[in-house]
């Protein structure tokens, strides 16, 4: 059951009390136009990663994050969220400079917004060292060794 919407000039603001910057500014939001769909979204990409369906993923993400980024912002722990699971899914296709990329912008956001020491910044640095070794050790392989795409 959906709990009751928000109304349209309600502010939203991270609920983590540890927040280091506390200049972050809420923005409006227009829930009607985009909570459904970027659920739904954000709930079936991750399935379609699990099923090896990264291209159906991808799309499915990349459409999420534009909607988080228009109605959000590109910081909002939401776009952040939504972000690392594009760079996540990016990795899995082995598109590891473009997951490089993203999650490099996801670190510098959650550090701005959560702080260094936040679980989710630690874990975005994760994510980064990760690609970063994958992207290094594609570079490494000779051609007969690398992953064939699908």
């Amino acid at each position: 059951m959906l709990s009751p919407a928000p109304s349209a000039t309600q502010e939203q603001r991270p609920k983590n009390s540890s927040c280091a910057d506390t200049s972050w500014t809420p923005r409006p939001v227009s829930w009607a136009s985009t909570t459904p769909t970027s659920s739904a979204a954000a709930t079936t990409s991750p399935a379609l990663s699990f099923l090896g369906e990264y291209q159906q993923a991808v799309e499915l993400h990349r459409q999420t994050l534009t909607g988080y980024e228009r109605v959000l912002g590109p910081d909002h722990p939401h776009t952040l969220n939504s972000r690392n699971g594009l760079a996540n899914t990016l990795n899995g296709l082995g598109e590891y400079q473009q997951a490089v990329e993203l999650h490099r912008r996801n670190l510098t956001g959650y550090e701005h917004v959560l702080g260094p020491d936040h679980p989710h910044t630690l874990n975005s640095r994760s994510n980064l060292a990760i690609a970063r070794a994958r992207l290094a050790e594609v570079g490494r392989r000779r051609w007969w060794q690398l992953p064939r795409r699908r």
